[in-house]
């Protein structure tokens, strides 16, 4: 396995997790649906629209060093149901179990870039940092660089972005094919299975139904109407102390902005076409032409 490493992530945890036969893996890159689908996975797994608690403790982020290694795995060690797990490792640096399921989701790369913008605009880095050195013992690292304020100039400095990918989050266009060329080359597997935020977003009922199948829950019209309520935009982002990401530990400066908005974001009125059609471009060479015409589909009529 590859290992991924940088100061909030640390993939070999998972070197040393126990594995469970039935274990549900969310593996995705940064803002593509990760807590959206969690939060899908937990409702069918689970049977319930209410989980009583923060969905980061029923599924936690294995490898982000916000909780330790140890309360990690007595977390998931101590769950009686079936267990859910997030990451934002690639597939390249997580165990292969031909018994685990792997759910995996994808967006507009050009959407998730600005939803990043926006994360990282809704963080607190100094709280995170502290954090992070209260789970590793060291001294609290100091925050980066500041990026470009400006959306149109963040996205040219994004699509550039060479930075090496870390497992953390969504550093640029190269670190974002990394994660989808790790999961194109699986995406055969049987139990490997590519969703497409673009889909959730147009058609959230049918792709419960898709998850409930993978899953091999049963599923009526009454608790799949519960589900699509409970995973609205405004449902989730009602209840952000417990949906979003370690909402009950204020690494947001507001926990309901983690849930800003969905669907298509601003970027044909920030770049120019020739800039647009040059990351296909940099995106096809990086992946290969069918993988990045999946990750591009444009169903614009399915969005707002």
């Amino acid at each position: 396995m590859r290992t991924y490493k940088g100061f909030l992530i640390d993939s070999s945890r998972w070197e040393r997790f126990l594995p469970r036969p039935d274990d549900v893996i969310i593996a995705t890159p940064a803002k593509c649906g990760t807590t959206w689908v969690q939060h899908l996975v937990g409702m069918l797994l689970m049977g319930t629209t209410e989980f009583g608690q923060p969905l980061t403790r029923i599924s936690p982020w294995l490898d982000a060093l916000f909780t330790s290694e140890q309360q990690v795995f007595e977390t998931l060690g101590d769950q009686t149901h079936r267990r859910f797990i997030k990451t934002h490792t690639p597939l390249d640096g997580l165990p292969w179990r031909d018994s685990w399921i792997y759910i995996t989701v994808f967006r507009h790369p050009l959407d998730a870039a600005l939803s990043w913008r926006n994360h990282i605009e809704n963080s607190d880095p100094i709280h995170i940092r502290e954090l992070v050195a209260q789970v590793t013992g060291r001294p609290p690292e100091p925050p980066p660089p500041p990026l470009p304020t400006d959306p149109a100039a963040y996205l040219r400095y994004w699509i550039d972005s060479e930075v090496e990918p870390n497992g953390a989050g969504l550093l640029g266009l190269s670190d974002y094919a990394n994660t989808l060329r790790a999961t194109w080359e699986r995406r055969h597997e049987s139990n490997v299975h590519l969703f497409h935020y673009d889909a959730l977003w147009g058609d959230l009922g049918g792709q419960v139904g898709r998850l409930a199948d993978i899953l091999n829950v049963a599923l009526d019209a009454d608790r799949l109407s519960a589900i699509v309520e409970a995973a609205t935009l405004d449902a989730m982002r009602s209840r952000a102390r417990e949906t979003a990401p370690y909402g009950d530990a204020t690494v947001f400066k507001q926990a309901e902005a983690f849930f800003r908005s969905g669907g298509r974001r601003e970027w044909p009125a920030l770049l120019t076409s020739d800039e647009i059609s040059e990351v296909a471009r940099r995106l096809e060479a990086m992946v290969g032409r069918e993988a990045a015409a999946w990750a591009l589909q444009d169903n614009t009529a399915n969005r707002d």
